[in-house]
């Protein structure tokens, strides 16, 4: 099975949807560690420490799932009701009304305080177009890496399914008609240099 990097809860690819809209729905349920999705769920539930079993909104009533920025940020605020299990200190689960974005900010940083309402609201992570906009400052990194080479820099959201097919396309076409290497970068990378 597959994750996402970036996430310190265990993010499989299934969940590419819900984290490009924002928008987790009823019957999703995530784990803190990679390895409650696989193997023998006996040994399993002895590494999981919390899980969330979101309860509301309803599957599929919140209208459209369409993949852009604009959902991103509307879903961001709009509600979401779940179930958090302590699995290793508490066996009463406890119930959560907070935003989407809070929830998709908790398993992000692995931050359960982040769900806290009281608190001020976590900042949304960049968007696609946000980077796109911003290519210009991977040049030094890019150079760098290419030495002589010819260098193309392009973006990619993982959970985007035109992104990722736009990459696959020219990563292929690039390889195949020029040789070409390909490396992957997540944004803050290529600014530590």
């Amino acid at each position: 099975m597959d994750f996402f990097n970036g996430f310190s809860w265990a993010m499989p690819k299934a969940f590419a949807d819900a984290l490009a809209a924002c928008q987790f729905e009823e019957g999703d349920t995530l784990y803190d560690t990679q390895k409650a999705y696989g193997g023998d769920w006996g040994d399993a539930k002895k590494h999981i420490h919390y899980h969330i079993q979101v309860r509301e909104p309803a599957r599929g009533s919140t209208g459209s799932r369409e993949i852009s920025g604009s959902v991103f940020n509307k879903n961001w605020d709009s509600e979401v009701f779940f179930e958090l299990v302590n699995h290793k200190e508490r066996v009463i689960p406890q119930f959560i009304r907070t935003t989407q974005g809070r929830l998709y900010s908790a398993l992000w940083h692995g931050d359960l305080s982040l769900l806290d309402d009281k608190l001020p609201n976590p900042k949304k992570p960049i968007q696609l177009r946000d980077v796109n906009k911003n290519l210009k400052d991977t040049i030094p990194f890019a150079k760098e890496l290419a030495g002589s080479n010819p260098v193309f820099v392009m973006a990619r959201d993982f959970s985007n399914t035109i992104s990722t097919t736009k990459h696959l396309n020219v990563k292929s076409t690039l390889h195949y008609n020029f040789g070409a290497a390909n490396h992957s970068f997540n944004v803050g990378e290529t600014k530590e240099r």
